[in-house]
């Protein structure tokens, strides 16, 4: 039998990137490391997987991004995001696309 990465204990769970894996349990989602302990604490209403180091997380019906230490990195106040495309990402704020960065510059 192979090696369980992730506990059976959470209703959802991506891949793993950057060394972190989304998970969810109770509708709350949070990223776990490899050793399957919580490495951000699941609280978010929906979450992305790492990508170049940032995800993109939703909470309370908007959406930002934090990097793999948690810490938020563009506000959680936007009504959308892009996937990361280059080592990018465009954010979306009603209806409109008003942020854009990449390699960690906003332009």
């Amino acid at each position: 039998m192979g090696k369980t990465d992730i506990p059976f204990i959470y209703d959802d769970a991506g891949n793993f990137n950057n060394g972190l894996n989304f998970v969810k349990l109770s509708n709350e989602c949070g990223y776990i490391k490899q050793s399957g302990t919580v490495a951000i604490l699941l609280k978010y209403e929906s979450a992305d997987s790492f990508h170049n180091g940032f995800s993109g997380v939703e909470l309370n019906g908007k959406w930002g991004y934090i990097n793999t230490l948690g810490k938020v990195i563009v506000s959680i106040t936007y009504d959308g995001i892009f996937i990361f495309f280059e080592n990018g990402a465009s954010i979306v704020f009603q209806n409109e696309v008003v942020l854009t960065f990449r390699n960690n510059s906003l332009f």
